[in-house]
């Protein structure tokens, strides 16, 4: 059982670290196994424990603390972090569509200030040239992107960024319905 392997990796992991409480590839795995194992207050701090001891986190360690931060519901630490990893690698996709989901999080519902704007227009201009690749993502953002230029009764560039969303996915649901409300 997947639970039976959590326990027993962490149980593992625990031990490891009793003997070799500095060992930084240690603390990462544990951080890791911690993460996926979606106990992320405990991730968080194995992260933390690692940056501590070993001066330093690796790029996939900095992009799993953001979203350990993320599913913990801690905003603006998982904004910060990954503002680092998009510094780390600025080439890597993922760290901008992170940073913009999380802003959208971070905004106030009933008056939003669209705080995702700027990440999902750099993921847009980075990465729309591959779409193959980048399909989900671009998807997200065209419709974040619309729905932004909706508020600001930009009907064309709304129906644009919808109609792009759906270029890529013809049946998507919320690009689909959107579109519909904008007349």
């Amino acid at each position: 059982s997947l639970a039976g392997d959590t326990a027993q990796a962490i149980s593992y992991f625990t031990t490891a670290l009793q003997n070799e409480p500095d060992n930084c590839d240690l603390l990462g795995e544990f951080a890791k196994a911690l993460y996926f194992a979606k106990r992320y207050p405990e991730a968080i701090t194995q992260y933390n424990a690692k940056f501590t001891k070993c001066g330093s986190l690796a790029a996939l360690d900095i992009f799993n603390l953001g979203r350990a931060y993320f599913f913990n519901k801690d905003y603006v630490n998982a904004d910060t972090t990954f503002a680092q990893f998009i510094e780390r690698t600025p080439s890597t996709p993922e760290g901008y569509l992170w940073r913009g989901k999380n802003a959208a999080f971070m905004d106030d519902a009933a008056s939003p200030k669209f705080l995702a704007m700027p990440y999902y227009q750099l993921f847009v201009d980075k990465f729309g040239a591959d779409p193959t690749k980048n399909k989900k993502g671009l998807i997200e953002s065209y419709i974040y992107l619309g729905s932004y230029y909706a508020s600001k009764n930009d009907v064309a560039t709304a129906k644009a960024n919808f109609n792009k969303a759906l270029e890529l996915d013809p049946a998507d649901k919320d690009a689909l319905e959107l579109l519909k409300m904008m007349k």
